[in-house]
């Protein structure tokens, strides 16, 4: 029985599909419209004996899907590990098609975690959410940028407190207050849609146990804890808490040449959300929690950057997850001070 492998360079309108036997022989080497029918009828040929791969592009979902529903095994292909392994100085979609099928008859596919299609619909609404707050800061800093035109210098909560009644005496030409009054409205509309967004995230999961147990960790609050969750997707994929922390941007580079070793910054590997949860979780946590309060203190006096010490408490917060999503058990103090 023959096997059969198969790429898909995926565009927008069309992709490009080379399917090669276990020789190395082309069987297959066309663009095919996006359109599920004659994508199925185009690989019926060569199924069940046919393993695919597919780039993990922005829009990989639906033909990840309909290559596992027709029966095909499928590969999601990391792109950044697969730039290192298959660079080429002619780079058309028919030459990289046939590059990942000669990859993947080899088994050299640097392979990415193909994310359970049944909670994609939570994790992407909680990233929609988290843009249009970023969205809201930014309208948030253009207001300050506009006041401090003026030589007025206010915060965020000050901001708030402020209508258009009150403009006129911080902005006195007409058109810097009609500028401000568009952001003003603009963040009005980001709040309601937030609030909404955050409204409905938290009906769907209020009960859901494997959200609920982070939780108990110290700084994660309801917000965060469904972002943790929903970005990691399944802790089982990761070989240990250490693993996990590089995954979460909370691991130093190191580079060894030598007998001379550094550590560097993070090379933005792994996943920013996850940064950003579990660095909010660290500045609640230093808040509210005053024998983690005293530690980041120690911290700061002995490393002397605020942001280094920080990132050293989230990434114990991190640690601190791992073990309660891999052992389904709430927080036990040990990891984080207490």
């Amino acid at each position: 029985m023959k096997e059969y492998y198969a790429s898909i360079d995926l565009a927008s309108r069309s992709s490009w599909f080379c399917i090669v036997d276990s020789a190395g022989n082309k069987q297959l080497d066309r663009k095919v419209s996006n359109d599920p029918q004659r994508i199925s009828r185009a690989i019926r040929p060569f199924l069940p004996d046919l393993t695919a791969v597919v780039e993990s592009t922005f829009n990989w979902y639906w033909m990840v899907d309909l290559l596992q529903d027709s029966g095909a095994e499928v590969k999601l292909a990391h792109p950044l590990y697969l730039k290192a392994i298959a660079y080429a100085k002619v780079k058309t979609d028919q030459v990289d098609a046939h590059t990942l099928a000669r990859l993947l008859r080899m088994h050299y596919i640097p392979e990415a975690f193909i994310y359970p299609r049944e909670l994609r619909p939570t994790r992407d609404l909680l990233r929609r959410r988290h843009r249009l707050v970023n969205l809201r800061a930014c309208m948030y800093r253009d207001l300050q940028v506009q006041f401090m035109k003026h030589n007025v210098v206010i915060g965020r909560n000050t901001i708030k407190q402020i209508d258009g009644r009150h403009l006129r005496p911080v902005l006195p030409h007409t058109h810097d207050r009609r500028g401000a009054l568009a952001l003003f409205h603009l963040i009005d509309v980001l709040d309601i849609e937030i609030a909404e967004l955050e409204k409905q995230v938290r009906a769907s999961v209020y009960h859901h146990r494997p959200v609920v147990l982070p939780k108990t960790i110290p700084g994660v609050g309801r917000t965060i804890a469904p972002t943790i969750y929903y970005e990691v997707g399944q802790i089982h994929r990761f070989a240990s808490a250490k693993a996990f922390a590089s995954y979460c941007r909370l691991a130093p580079t190191i580079a060894q040449s030598g007998n001379v070793t550094r550590q560097g910054k993070n090379r933005k590997q792994g996943n920013p959300r996850l940064e950003w949860a579990f660095s909010e979780a660290a500045h609640m946590a230093i808040q509210r929690y005053p024998a983690i309060r005293d530690y980041y203190n120690g911290l700061v006096k002995k490393k002397r950057k605020r942001i280094l010490a920080r990132s050293i408490v989230a990434h114990k917060i991190a640690v601190a997850a791992f073990h309660v999503f891999k052992e389904e058990e709430p927080y036990r103090p040990g990891i984080l001070p207490s």
